[in-house]
């Protein structure tokens, strides 16, 4: 017996059916009310970050490097309990029922790349210094033994510093310092006054790291020890005599010093340091000369390097 042809018609009702009770299925399920309506697909990229986007659309902007995520993504299936989904808005077409979403690293990322120093509490270094020198007018008690009220004044010198210190801990370090200053005196055609200080006090600090991976010191010293003031070829009047003073005394004073400044990392051993520091005395432990003169005053302005090792 010969069995009739269904023909075109008959195919495209069946294919209908076959539609419908798809789209049944997709409304009737349980996840009805959850699943997105369209592929998608997640990208999975090296620092933890992932990206749900629609399957048509891979590759529709070019190859993914994943330049601002550690590199190129991996795609892996959509995770709904993972990635969820934003669901259109009203009136829009149901192609773009989703929108992509990237959630940010994985939990337990190392953070930003913030430079962290390990401190080492034993850590001993040594700082070089040189810094122009500025003195207050010294007073000439008395000359010959004779009372005068006579000033030395001092022009702008140098003076150069080396010190050698040991942390003993983040913030608190002890050091030894030494250093020669030298300035000219307007008494004496060629008269110049030295010092040389030995001193050895503490320094507070504070270390801070900025943004930009540079470490920045503030810190503040205080010092005390002896100096010795050499004076070279004074030659004046003093006031309310006559007769013109001439010698080259010379003086031990006990020495006190104040210390701001802060440095400035370079490398892992290396800052550039800055600093200003003003150092005076109590008195004085003896001279060799017969001219008695008062406290001196010393300011500098200070540049140089520290290095550790």
């Amino acid at each position: 017996m010969r069995v009739p042809s269904l023909g075109l018609p008959t195919f495209l009702v069946g294919w209908a059916f076959l539609g419908l009770g798809e789209g049944l299925s997709q409304v009737t399920g349980p996840a009805a009310d959850t699943a997105p309506k369209v592929s998608l697909v997640t990208k999975e990229y090296p620092d933890g970050t992932r990206q749900v986007v629609r399957w048509v659309d891979l590759g529709a902007a070019g190859m993914d490097r994943g330049e601002e995520h550690g590199g190129a993504p991996k795609i892996v299936p959509f995770d709904a309990a993972k990635d969820g989904f934003v669901t259109a808005p009203s009136g829009s077409s149901s192609g773009n029922s989703a929108t992509s979403m990237a959630s940010g690293p994985k939990s337990g990322t190392p953070p930003s790349q913030e430079k962290i120093v390990p401190y080492q509490p034993d850590e001993l270094y040594c700082r070089f210094q040189l810094g122009l020198t500025f003195l207050g007018d010294q007073v000439v008690e008395s000359a010959n033994g004779v009372s005068s009220n006579s000033d030395l004044s001092f022009s702008p010198g140098l003076r150069g510093m080396f010190e050698l210190g040991g942390d003993l801990n983040e913030y608190l370090a002890i050091e030894g310092n030494i250093g020669a200053a030298w300035n000219t005196v307007n008494q004496g055609s060629n008269a110049a006054l030295y010092q040389v200080p030995a001193m050895v006090g503490l320094l507070a600090k504070y270390p801070v790291h900025l943004q930009n991976e540079v470490l920045f010191i503030p810190y503040f010293g205080v010092d005390g020890g002896v100096r010795a003031l050499l004076y070279e070829s004074l030659s004046f009047v003093p006031n309310g005599q006559t007769s013109t003073y001439s010698g080259s005394p010379t003086y031990i004073d006990p020495t006190w010093q104040i210390r701001v400044g802060f440095l400035v990392g370079l490398q892992a051993d290396w800052q550039l340091a800055f600093g200003y520091s003003y150092m005076g005395s109590w008195g004085t432990l003896g001279t060799s000369s017969n001219i008695d003169l008062g406290s001196l005053g010393t300011s500098t302005l200070e540049l140089g390097f520290q290095t550790q090792f």
